[in-house]
C-alpha cells in the first residue's frame, strides 16, 4: 500500500482541519496517510 505523508500548514486548528480533510479523501481512495499533527513522528 502507498502511503502519503500530508505536508502543509499546521499553525492553527483551521489549517490542521484542513489537511484532515485532505487526508480522509486520500484514505477513502485507499492510500495510507501520515499526518504529523495526528501521527507524531517516526523515528527510524
Amino acid at each position: 500500500m502507498l502511503r502519503v505523508y500530508c505536508a502543509g500548514p499546521l499553525f492553527n486548528a483551521r489549517e490542521r482541519a484542513e489537511m484532515d480533510s485532505i487526508a480522509s479523501v486520500l484514505e477513502q481512495a485507499g492510500f495510507s496517510t501520515f499526518l504529523p499533527h495526528r501521527d507524531g513522528l517516526e523515528f527510524a
